[in-house]
């Protein structure tokens, strides 16, 4: 009854450049269309409603050819459409979340050892997500040197990884002052950062020109006084109040590798230390290395973070939650791959070669796509003598680059994206 059941999957990376009514071979390649099956000719007219003509969503290829879905009448579908939406990353906290908390009472020579519980694991571990350890022994009894220690020993840890999955940061509560004019040329993984400017002898300055940063200030990297950006202790500084100045970070810088505007960083004064905070963002694991649909598998970084050597009220607080998107260029590519055993070809792993499967999504940007869902049947068979109507039930995807604002598919389906 269901052997027929398929998912198809169709993608616009360009607008097809078709009026209504123009022959469907007229579309360009690398686009889509909705065609009327009777005449083959480019439909962009709401037909939402219509339960007696039969259309087809056509895709034209990148070599010339076509691929067409089963024909559809649309009224007797279930139509929908997403616009894009960007994938977030969890960010968690750890003591100091930006507004209140902290790291607790803390005892030089105790242990301190935080559980990273990474759930997005479990589905191929036999349903047991994976734990990572985290210990540091403080060498003082202050929140600094817990928060420094827990995350140099992350960073260790996770870099064996064989794809990013989570960085750590310190936050602190202390109020900042932005940094005087110049540039601050921050690299990951470095712990020197130079300052360069060509205006005054101002560079290692901050407040106006007021003050000289000194090693045991603290520095905060990405914005002057947001206290959730992440911040650095000066370990050593040269320079200071001349043109150009270093400055060497008590760490490995963790953000991406960038040039930052003096009214982007912040000072804050070692007598003016506050609070300390452990902060944890999921990262994306594929920026920097290549999305491969038929091996990889598309999903964020989820993890809880636990402890039972900090005080009771020393929690994680979520302030983000991951999610996957919608229409970002791995979902339509994983999807892609799935849908190509339907594309003449009878198992899966007939497919199973990157030389043989679609590869219409653009994942060299990559490109962010709207999506369209029509779900269906076709039931017009019925066996004589015994009165019952197989079912043959079938998804389409339809996937346009989200500048086509939909390429007037969606108009025809009744959607506006």
């Amino acid at each position: 009854m269901f052997e027929e059941a398929v998912t198809y999957q169709f993608i616009g990376n360009v607008t097809n450049g078709a009026t209504d009514g123009d022959a469907i071979t007229t579309i360009a390649a690398g686009s889509v269309a909705l065609a009327k099956v009777t005449d083959d000719t480019v439909e962009e007219t709401n037909v939402s409603t219509s339960t007696t003509v039969w259309y087809q969503v056509v895709q034209k290829l990148a070599d010339g050819t076509y691929v067409r879905s089963p024909k559809f009448k649309p009224g007797n579908c279930t139509i929908s459409g997403t616009s894009y939406a960007a994938a977030t990353e969890q960010i968690s906290y750890w003591g100091y979340n930006g507004t209140s908390g902290d790291l607790g009472t803390i005892t030089s020579g105790n242990v301190y050892t935080l559980s990273v519980l990474l759930k997005q694991t479990a589905p191929t571990a036999n349903n047991t997500p994976m734990i990572k350890t985290i210990p540091w022994q403080a060498t003082a009894a202050t929140q600094y040197n817990v928060a420094n220690g827990l995350a140099t020993i992350f960073r260790k840890v996770f870099k064996r990884e064989p794809y990013p999955m989570i960085k750590c940061e310190l936050v602190n509560s202390g109020t900042s002052v932005a940094t005087s004019s110049g540039v601050l040329v921050c690299v990951n993984g470095s712990k020197t950062v130079t300052i360069a400017e060509d205006d005054a002898n101002d560079a290692g300055k901050y407040d106006t020109d007021g003050s000289t940063m000194v090693a045991g200030d603290i520095l905060r990297i990405g914005h002057a006084t947001t206290n959730t950006y992440p911040v650095y202790k000066i370990a050593a500084i040269s320079g200071a109040g001349t043109s150009a100045c270093t400055i060497t970070l008590d760490r490995e810088y963790e953000g991406t590798s960038e040039s930052v505007a003096a009214a982007s960083a912040g000072v804050i004064a070692a007598a003016s230390e506050g609070d300390y905070g452990l902060k944890f963002t999921g990262l994306n694991r594929f920026a920097t290395k290549a999305f491969k649909p038929l091996t990889d598998y598309y999903s964020k970084v989820r993890f809880d973070i636990t402890s039972a050597d900090f005080d009771a009220d020393v929690v994680e607080t979520l302030s983000q939650a991951a999610t996957e998107g919608v229409g970002t260029a791995y979902e339509v590519a994983q999807r892609e791959v799935y849908t190509s055993m339907n594309q003449g070809a009878g198992t899966w792993l007939d497919k199973y070669s990157p030389n043989v499967h679609r590869s219409e999504t653009d994942l060299s940007t990559p490109k962010t796509y709207d999506v369209m869902t029509i779900e269906g049947s076709d039931s017009a068979y019925v066996p004589v003598g015994v009165g019952l109507q197989p079912v043959s039930k079938f998804k389409i995807f339809i996937c346009t680059e989200v500048s086509l604002n939909g390429d007037a598919v969606d108009a025809a389906l009744g959607l506006a994206l």
